[in-house]
């Protein structure tokens, strides 16, 4: 009787174990499960606070961040950088007659139609802030920079976004080009500085062009 009540304890014994490793079994594969989950997440997060949620591009942060390693790199190796900034022509006029959200609808197409432009992985279209953007061009001089800035611009024409107070009655873009050369001794906030010269030119000039700072 006693052998008996001795084998059933021990089966009991058994099929317990065998429940609580189970049940671990379980637990450990619902943590590594959440684990990964929460490290996507993670991840995501990461990702959209370097992204403009408007257009889609890169945020001024990541600009700014993506800036100082190109920079290190032109002082590294002497290869040129270059800025290309664009400014909306006229667009307070476009948010006033057609409205915020028609404003916004723009905003995102014109940025999609530039980024296509700017291909090369270690390029850079991002939204600095308004109905402006800069694209970051690495191994980039002036003379290939003002190729992308105009491809830029005729993209944009293509949209034929309505305009009336723009030429041609489409929206277009002023845009300003900066380089540094190899042999150049100066600091990134000079290029900086350069580039919003070369658009405010632009715009003086009349709008829908391009120009480059000497």
């Amino acid at each position: 009787m006693m052998e008996l009540f001795y084998l059933i304890t021990s089966a009991i014994a058994c099929l317990m174990a065998i429940a609580f490793a189970m049940r671990a079994t379980r637990v450990e594969r619902r943590a590594k499960k959440l684990s990964a989950e929460l490290e996507a997440a993670n991840v995501l997060l990461r990702e959209q606070a370097r992204i403009d949620e408007l257009t889609g591009l890169a945020n001024l942060r990541e600009f700014e961040e993506r800036l100082g390693y190109a920079w290190s790199d032109h002082a590294r190796t002497g290869h040129a950088l270059s800025l290309v900034k664009i400014d909306l022509d006229r667009f307070e006029w476009f948010n006033e007659h057609h409205g915020r959200a028609a404003g916004d609808k723009a905003l995102h197409a014109v940025a999609q139609a530039m980024r296509g432009v700017v291909e090369r992985p270690t390029d850079l279209l991002a939204r600095c802030g308004g109905d402006k953007m800069v694209a970051l061009l690495p191994n980039t001089d002036t003379e290939g920079a003002e190729f992308v800035a105009e491809a830029m611009a005729e993209e944009v024409r293509k949209l034929r976004l309505p305009h009336d107070e723009c030429a041609y009655g489409v929206l277009t873009v002023s845009v300003g080009v900066a380089s540094v050369s190899p042999e150049a001794e100066t600091g990134k906030d000079t290029l900086l500085e350069a580039v919003e010269t070369a658009l405010q030119q632009a715009k003086t000039a009349g709008r829908d062009r391009v120009y480059a700072a000497s």
